[in-house]
Protein backbone atom coordinates (compact mmCIF):
# COMPACT_ATOMS: atom_id res chain seq x y z
CA UNK A 1 0.00 0.00 0.00
CA UNK A 2 2.79 2.37 0.93
CA UNK A 3 4.51 1.50 -2.33
CA UNK A 4 1.44 2.33 -4.35
CA UNK A 5 1.07 5.68 -2.64
CA UNK A 6 4.67 6.56 -3.26
CA UNK A 7 4.33 5.73 -6.95
CA UNK A 8 1.28 7.95 -7.26
CA UNK A 9 3.09 10.88 -5.64
CA UNK A 10 6.05 10.52 -8.00
CA UNK A 11 3.79 10.39 -11.02
CA UNK A 12 1.96 13.50 -9.92
CA UNK A 13 5.22 15.29 -9.29
CA UNK A 14 6.50 14.38 -12.81
CA UNK A 15 3.35 15.75 -14.44
CA UNK A 16 3.66 19.05 -12.59
CA UNK A 17 7.30 19.32 -13.56
CA UNK A 18 6.60 18.71 -17.25
CA UNK A 19 3.86 21.30 -17.29
CA UNK A 20 6.23 23.81 -15.80
CA UNK A 21 9.02 23.13 -18.30
CA UNK A 22 6.86 22.83 -21.37
CA UNK A 23 3.99 25.27 -21.07
CA UNK A 24 1.05 24.83 -23.42
CA UNK A 25 1.53 27.19 -26.34
CA UNK A 26 -0.97 29.97 -26.69
CA UNK A 27 -2.45 29.93 -30.21
CA UNK A 28 -1.64 33.05 -32.27
CA UNK A 29 -4.60 35.17 -33.19
CA UNK A 30 -5.68 34.80 -36.80
CA UNK A 31 -4.66 38.03 -38.63
CA UNK A 32 -7.46 39.98 -40.14
CA UNK A 33 -7.22 40.40 -43.93
CA UNK A 34 -5.79 43.75 -44.94
CA UNK A 35 -7.99 45.85 -47.20
CA UNK A 36 -6.53 46.25 -50.69
CA UNK A 37 -4.45 49.32 -51.20
CA UNK A 38 -6.31 52.11 -52.85
CA UNK A 39 -5.25 52.52 -56.47
CA UNK A 40 -4.58 56.07 -57.68
CA UNK A 41 -7.28 57.41 -59.89
CA UNK A 42 -5.87 57.89 -63.42
CA UNK A 43 -7.51 60.62 -65.42
CA UNK A 44 -8.65 59.40 -68.87
CA UNK A 45 -6.39 60.41 -71.74
CA UNK A 46 -8.18 63.11 -73.69
CA UNK A 47 -8.83 62.37 -77.34
CA UNK A 48 -6.91 64.92 -79.41
CA UNK A 49 -8.54 65.98 -82.62
CA UNK A 50 -6.11 68.11 -84.58
CA UNK A 51 -7.51 71.18 -86.22
CA UNK A 52 -6.64 70.93 -89.88
CA UNK A 53 -5.56 74.10 -91.60
CA UNK A 54 -7.83 74.88 -94.55
CA UNK A 55 -6.41 73.90 -97.93
CA UNK A 56 -5.16 77.10 -99.52
CA UNK A 57 -7.15 78.12 -102.54
CA UNK A 58 -4.89 78.36 -105.61
CA UNK A 59 -4.33 81.96 -106.51
CA UNK A 60 -5.30 83.16 -109.96
CA UNK A 61 -2.59 84.53 -112.20
CA UNK A 62 -2.31 88.32 -112.22
CA UNK A 63 -2.48 90.16 -115.53
CA UNK A 64 -1.21 93.71 -115.39
CA UNK A 65 -0.34 96.60 -117.64
CA UNK A 66 3.31 97.53 -118.23
CA UNK A 67 4.69 100.44 -120.16
CA UNK A 68 6.79 99.34 -123.13
CA UNK A 69 9.23 101.87 -124.58
CA UNK A 70 8.19 101.02 -128.14
CA UNK A 71 4.56 99.91 -127.93
CA UNK A 72 3.26 101.87 -124.95
CA UNK A 73 0.96 100.25 -122.36
CA UNK A 74 0.64 96.51 -123.01
CA UNK A 75 -0.50 93.43 -121.08
CA UNK A 76 2.13 91.45 -119.17
CA UNK A 77 2.26 88.82 -116.43
CA UNK A 78 3.30 89.79 -112.86
CA UNK A 79 6.99 89.41 -113.77
CA UNK A 80 6.62 91.81 -116.69
CA UNK A 81 6.79 89.17 -119.44
CA UNK A 82 4.94 90.28 -122.55
CA UNK A 83 1.62 88.68 -123.49
CA UNK A 84 0.35 88.28 -127.06
CA UNK A 85 -2.83 87.51 -128.98
CA UNK A 86 -3.18 85.48 -132.17
CA UNK A 87 -5.45 87.11 -134.74
CA UNK A 88 -6.35 83.71 -136.22
CA UNK A 89 -8.00 82.71 -132.95
CA UNK A 90 -11.74 83.03 -132.55
CA UNK A 91 -13.56 84.55 -129.56
CA UNK A 92 -12.81 82.28 -126.58
CA UNK A 93 -11.37 79.63 -128.89
CA UNK A 94 -7.74 78.91 -129.69
CA UNK A 95 -6.47 77.86 -133.10
CA UNK A 96 -2.84 77.58 -131.99
CA UNK A 97 -2.21 73.87 -131.39
CA UNK A 98 0.53 71.28 -131.71
CA UNK A 99 3.95 72.71 -132.57
CA UNK A 100 2.46 76.21 -132.49
CA UNK A 101 2.26 75.96 -128.70
CA UNK A 102 5.99 75.26 -128.48
CA UNK A 103 6.67 78.72 -129.86
CA UNK A 104 3.65 80.38 -128.21
CA UNK A 105 3.01 78.87 -124.74
CA UNK A 106 -0.41 79.83 -123.36
CA UNK A 107 -0.95 81.82 -120.17
CA UNK A 108 -2.43 79.34 -117.67
CA UNK A 109 -4.15 79.79 -114.31
CA UNK A 110 -5.50 77.59 -111.50
CA UNK A 111 -8.15 80.05 -110.37
CA UNK A 112 -9.99 83.02 -111.83
CA UNK A 113 -7.38 85.49 -113.13
CA UNK A 114 -6.80 88.69 -111.20
CA UNK A 115 -6.84 92.13 -112.78
CA UNK A 116 -3.71 94.07 -111.92
CA UNK A 117 -3.23 97.78 -112.21
CA UNK A 118 -4.60 99.16 -115.48
CA UNK A 119 -6.42 95.93 -116.45
CA UNK A 120 -10.21 95.84 -116.93
CA UNK A 121 -11.45 92.95 -114.79
CA UNK A 122 -14.60 92.56 -116.90
CA UNK A 123 -12.41 91.69 -119.92
CA UNK A 124 -10.60 88.84 -118.14
CA UNK A 125 -11.88 85.32 -118.70
CA UNK A 126 -10.84 81.70 -119.06
CA UNK A 127 -11.29 78.76 -121.41
CA UNK A 128 -10.54 75.09 -120.86
CA UNK A 129 -7.80 73.30 -122.81
CA UNK A 130 -8.47 69.73 -123.99
CA UNK A 131 -6.05 68.24 -121.42
CA UNK A 132 -7.87 70.04 -118.60
CA UNK A 133 -5.74 73.11 -117.89
CA UNK A 134 -7.28 76.57 -117.82
CA UNK A 135 -6.18 79.34 -120.17
CA UNK A 136 -6.54 83.05 -119.59
CA UNK A 137 -8.37 85.21 -122.11
CA UNK A 138 -8.70 88.98 -122.42
CA UNK A 139 -11.55 90.51 -124.33
CA UNK A 140 -12.17 87.00 -125.68
CA UNK A 141 -8.58 86.59 -126.98
CA UNK A 142 -6.53 83.69 -125.54
CA UNK A 143 -3.24 85.08 -124.20
CA UNK A 144 0.20 83.68 -125.04
CA UNK A 145 3.88 84.11 -124.31
CA UNK A 146 6.54 84.01 -127.03
CA UNK A 147 9.27 81.44 -126.37
CA UNK A 148 11.99 83.77 -127.63
CA UNK A 149 11.22 86.42 -125.00
CA UNK A 150 13.73 85.58 -122.27
CA UNK A 151 13.49 88.71 -120.11
CA UNK A 152 10.74 91.04 -118.89
CA UNK A 153 10.05 93.80 -121.38
CA UNK A 154 11.10 91.83 -124.47
CA UNK A 155 8.54 91.70 -127.27
CA UNK A 156 10.28 89.76 -130.02
CA UNK A 157 7.01 88.16 -131.06
CA UNK A 158 5.42 91.46 -132.07
CA UNK A 159 4.16 91.31 -135.65
CA UNK A 160 5.36 87.76 -136.37
CA UNK A 161 3.74 86.67 -139.67
CA UNK A 162 1.40 89.62 -139.31
CA UNK A 163 -0.81 87.63 -136.91
CA UNK A 164 0.88 87.87 -133.49
CA UNK A 165 0.62 91.12 -131.55
CA UNK A 166 1.06 92.55 -128.09
CA UNK A 167 -2.21 93.48 -126.38
CA UNK A 168 -3.46 96.90 -125.35
CA UNK A 169 -5.37 97.46 -122.07
CA UNK A 170 -8.51 97.73 -124.22
CA UNK A 171 -7.96 94.15 -125.44
CA UNK A 172 -6.91 95.03 -129.00
CA UNK A 173 -3.76 94.11 -130.94
CA UNK A 174 -1.16 96.84 -130.89
CA UNK A 175 0.29 97.69 -134.33
CA UNK A 176 3.99 96.89 -134.81
CA UNK A 177 6.52 99.47 -135.90
CA UNK A 178 8.60 98.44 -138.88
CA UNK A 179 11.92 96.84 -137.94
CA UNK A 180 15.02 97.60 -140.01
CA UNK A 181 15.08 95.74 -143.30
CA UNK A 182 18.22 93.67 -143.96
CA UNK A 183 19.99 94.14 -147.25
CA UNK A 184 18.70 91.69 -149.86
CA UNK A 185 20.97 88.96 -151.08
CA UNK A 186 22.65 90.12 -154.26
CA UNK A 187 21.54 87.99 -157.20
CA UNK A 188 21.44 88.64 -160.93
CA UNK A 189 18.15 89.97 -162.25
CA UNK A 190 16.42 87.10 -164.02
CA UNK A 191 14.99 87.58 -167.45
CA UNK A 192 11.73 85.98 -168.51
CA UNK A 193 12.22 82.33 -169.30
CA UNK A 194 11.80 81.55 -172.98
CA UNK A 195 8.91 79.27 -173.88
CA UNK A 196 9.90 75.63 -173.58
CA UNK A 197 12.60 76.33 -170.98
CA UNK A 198 12.38 75.91 -167.22
CA UNK A 199 13.61 78.50 -164.78
CA UNK A 200 15.19 77.23 -161.58
CA UNK A 201 14.74 79.16 -158.36
CA UNK A 202 17.17 78.19 -155.61
CA UNK A 203 16.05 78.44 -151.97
CA UNK A 204 18.21 77.70 -148.93
CA UNK A 205 16.46 76.36 -145.83
CA UNK A 206 18.12 77.19 -142.54
CA UNK A 207 16.21 77.93 -139.36
CA UNK A 208 14.51 80.37 -139.07
CA UNK A 209 14.41 81.55 -142.71
CA UNK A 210 14.15 80.67 -146.34
CA UNK A 211 16.83 82.50 -148.34
CA UNK A 212 15.46 84.25 -150.31
CA UNK A 213 11.98 84.35 -148.81
CA UNK A 214 10.35 86.41 -151.58
CA UNK A 215 10.25 85.21 -155.19
CA UNK A 216 8.52 86.66 -158.25
CA UNK A 217 7.45 84.56 -161.25
CA UNK A 218 5.37 85.34 -164.32
CA UNK A 219 2.06 83.87 -165.35
CA UNK A 220 2.75 80.97 -167.70
CA UNK A 221 6.40 80.69 -166.71
CA UNK A 222 7.73 77.17 -166.06
CA UNK A 223 9.55 77.08 -162.71
CA UNK A 224 11.36 74.50 -160.60
CA UNK A 225 12.37 75.20 -157.02
CA UNK A 226 15.75 73.81 -155.96
CA UNK A 227 15.63 73.41 -152.17
CA UNK A 228 18.94 73.24 -150.33
CA UNK A 229 18.79 72.05 -146.71
CA UNK A 230 21.47 73.85 -144.72
CA UNK A 231 20.65 72.31 -141.33
CA UNK A 232 17.85 70.72 -139.36
CA UNK A 233 14.64 69.29 -140.77
CA UNK A 234 12.19 71.45 -142.69
CA UNK A 235 9.48 71.39 -145.34
CA UNK A 236 8.73 73.52 -148.38
CA UNK A 237 4.95 73.76 -148.35
CA UNK A 238 2.40 75.81 -150.27
CA UNK A 239 -1.03 75.55 -151.87
CA UNK A 240 -2.23 77.40 -154.95
CA UNK A 241 -4.95 76.98 -157.59
CA UNK A 242 -2.32 75.33 -159.81
CA UNK A 243 -0.38 73.11 -157.42
CA UNK A 244 0.09 71.81 -153.92
CA UNK A 245 3.66 71.16 -152.73
CA UNK A 246 4.77 69.65 -149.41
CA UNK A 247 8.37 68.41 -149.60
CA UNK A 248 10.53 67.45 -146.59
CA UNK A 249 14.10 68.81 -146.74
CA UNK A 250 16.75 67.74 -144.25
CA UNK A 251 20.12 69.33 -143.61
CA UNK A 252 22.61 68.31 -146.32
CA UNK A 253 19.90 67.42 -148.84
CA UNK A 254 19.02 69.12 -152.11
CA UNK A 255 15.46 68.52 -153.25
CA UNK A 256 13.91 69.74 -156.51
CA UNK A 257 10.21 70.25 -157.10
CA UNK A 258 8.40 69.16 -160.22
CA UNK A 259 8.08 71.77 -162.96
CA UNK A 260 5.38 74.22 -161.97
CA UNK A 261 3.40 76.66 -164.11
CA UNK A 262 1.33 79.34 -162.40
CA UNK A 263 -1.67 80.49 -164.41
CA UNK A 264 -3.16 83.21 -162.19
CA UNK A 265 -1.63 86.43 -160.84
CA UNK A 266 -1.50 86.72 -157.09
CA UNK A 267 0.54 86.02 -153.98
CA UNK A 268 1.20 82.48 -152.78
CA UNK A 269 2.46 81.96 -149.26
CA UNK A 270 4.95 79.15 -148.59
CA UNK A 271 6.14 77.91 -145.21
CA UNK A 272 8.05 75.30 -143.24
CA UNK A 273 5.52 73.23 -141.33
CA UNK A 274 7.58 72.58 -138.16
CA UNK A 275 8.82 76.17 -137.96
CA UNK A 276 5.89 78.16 -139.32
CA UNK A 277 5.14 79.58 -135.89
CA UNK A 278 8.72 80.80 -135.65
CA UNK A 279 8.26 82.90 -138.78
CA UNK A 280 9.88 80.54 -141.31
CA UNK A 281 7.63 81.62 -144.18
CA UNK A 282 7.95 83.22 -147.59
CA UNK A 283 5.98 84.39 -150.61
CA UNK A 284 5.76 83.67 -154.31
CA UNK A 285 4.40 86.64 -156.24
CA UNK A 286 2.86 85.68 -159.55
CA UNK A 287 2.73 88.70 -161.91
CA UNK A 288 1.29 89.10 -165.41
CA UNK A 289 3.58 88.06 -168.25
CA UNK A 290 5.90 90.84 -169.35
CA UNK A 291 6.00 92.63 -165.99
CA UNK A 292 9.38 93.62 -164.59
CA UNK A 293 11.18 90.89 -162.66
CA UNK A 294 13.24 92.16 -159.68
CA UNK A 295 15.67 89.70 -158.10
CA UNK A 296 14.49 87.44 -155.29
CA UNK A 297 14.71 89.33 -152.02
CA UNK A 298 14.58 89.02 -148.26
CA UNK A 299 11.95 90.39 -145.91
CA UNK A 300 12.61 90.83 -142.17
CA UNK A 301 12.47 87.69 -140.09
CA UNK A 302 11.76 88.03 -136.36
CA UNK A 303 14.35 86.93 -133.82
CA UNK A 304 13.57 83.38 -132.76
CA UNK A 305 14.64 80.68 -130.37
CA UNK A 306 17.37 78.14 -131.23
CA UNK A 307 16.35 75.54 -133.75
CA UNK A 308 14.74 72.27 -132.80
CA UNK A 309 15.42 69.31 -135.02
CA UNK A 310 12.16 67.78 -136.22
CA UNK A 311 12.26 64.33 -137.81
CA UNK A 312 9.81 63.09 -140.41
Amino acid sequence: MRTLLLASVLLLFSAIACRAVYPTPTPSPTPLPRPPAAQPTVAPTPTFTPTLAPTPTPAGVVVRVSSHPQFGPILTDPQGRTLYLFTRDEPNKTNCTGTCLQAWPPLLTQAPPVAGEGVHSNLLGTIQRPEGSTRVTYNGWPLYYFASDQSPGEAKGQGVRGVWFVVSPAGAPVGASSPPTPAPTAQPTPSPTPIGQVREVRLSLRFPTFTPNRVRVQVGEAVRFVLVGESGSHTFTFESPDARVDLPVRGGQTVTTDTLVFTQPGRIRFWCRPHESYGMVGEIEVVPAGQSMPPPSMEPTPTTTPERDYTY
